[in-house]
């Protein structure tokens, strides 16, 4: 773990204000969480952090960016994906051009955007080098930090979910505006602090590095010339959703300094996160005893971070036989020394119950689990009646 100065101003004056212990994966093991907030211009950052060489490890790896999405309609990941596509192409007049996705995942919101006349690129640490024609996209495999581009060679530039994972956010918008024209457009999305949601796993991810309000992603991008001209009001996820423009003129902060707000939100959070794992203890535990005093094991669908933290926070891993999740790349590895298996398995496993380990697709899981429960093997849910 190495200590470093404030990403967006470069200093080294901070305060510590939420701290936790985590299981963070097989790369990074068990670590110390250590969120801090600049004493001169309230940003929010993970300090003291993990080798940067460690965590592109864990990003490639096994990072929660690499987690399977349900896409069928009406899907969590679906709604996300219209509302992102709505909001990019109504601020979108230019009819050519070039666009890049930073952290583009598979690709999914390059493939849904109706840009016919743009090339499209996709830049993705997950990614393997490929042409799409048929979609007019270029995939290309690696981390921001290391791309290499044309100076002011893109009309437009996204990046969605990703600035809060970069070890180096300042640098990140740097290139952004390197590789971004004069006027050109950047769209942004990340977690918005001031909106945290209690649940098993932690909002303040140990896997974003950077913590972000509506006042630090507009001073952040303020220094690189970008201006924020609209917010999305039509966002379903506790997130920020912005697009800025990159402009020669002076740039206005729209937003008011809120570090005050913030320690306060997160103060509530940790006692609110109390109340919800009390909740969560009496909804699992008593089924799960009624399973133990039957002799009979449980499976938990979900083999992920959340399962890390359920399992860090509850004691039942002596009662649980095997893994279930919907990632078909995960089928037959293993996961806590236990074997992970498909939801079309479900039938032939030796359980007694099965604990749904996810908040934010724990109904789409459940759907799934009853797609295949021909045997109507009990089913737990943490949050949800």
């Amino acid at each position: 773990m190495e200590n470093i100065e404030c990403p967006q101003c470069l200093l080294k004056n901070y305060k510590t204000i939420y701290t936790y212990n985590c299981d963070a994966g097989l790369i990074l093991g068990k670590i110390e969480v250590v969120n801090v907030m600049c004493e001169n211009c309230g940003f929010v950052y993970m300090n003291p952090r993990p080798d940067k060489s460690l965590i592109a490890e864990h990003y490639k790896s096994q990072s929660s960016g690499n987690t399977y999405h349900e896409m069928s309609d009406n899907s969590r990941h679906d709604i996300l994906t219209k509302e992102r596509k709505d909001f990019i192409e109504s601020h979108i007049k230019i009819t050519n051009g070039k666009v890049i996705d930073i952290g583009c995942g598979q690709g999914q919101l390059l493939k849904e955007l109706d840009l016919p006349d743009l090339i499209k690129h996709g830049l993705d640490p997950s990614q393997t080098n490929q042409d799409v024609i048929e979609k007019k996209i270029n995939f290309f495999s690696g981390f921001i930090e290391d791309y290499k581009n044309v100076d002011n060679d893109y009309d437009i530039v996204i990046c969605i979910s990703s600035l809060e994972h970069y070890y180096d956010p300042r640098f990140a918008v740097e290139i952004f505006s390197n590789i971004i024209k004069d006027k050109g457009l950047l769209f942004v999305e990340i977690p918005d602090s001031l909106r945290p949601i209690s649940q098993i796993s932690e909002f303040y991810s140990f896997e974003h590095l950077s913590h972000f309000t509506h006042y630090t992603i507009s001073k952040l991008l303020g220094l690189y010339n970008f201006q924020i001209i609209a917010i999305d009001e039509n966002v379903s996820i506790p997130n920020i959703r912005l697009v800025a423009k990159k402009t020669e003129g002076k740039i206005n902060n729209l937003f008011t300094d809120d570090r005050k707000k913030l320690i306060s939100t997160i103060q509530k959070y940790k006692n609110k996160r109390k109340a919800i794992f009390n909740k969560i203890d009496s909804k699992i535990i008593p089924p799960i005893k009624k399973l133990k005093e039957n002799n009979k094991k449980i499976g938990i669908y979900g083999a992920g971070i959340h399962t890390n933290f359920l399992l860090d926070n509850f004691d039942i891993i002596d009662l649980i036989s095997v893994f279930i999740d919907s990632d078909p790349d995960k089928w037959g590895t293993s996961f806590h020394n236990l074997k992970i298996h498909s939801p079309e398995e479900i039938n032939e496993l030796d359980i007694g119950g099965i604990l749904i380990s996810s908040h934010d697709y724990e109904m789409e899981i459940f759907d799934t689990i009853n797609k295949y429960n021909v045997k109507n093997i009990p089913i737990i849910k943490c949050y949800n009646d």
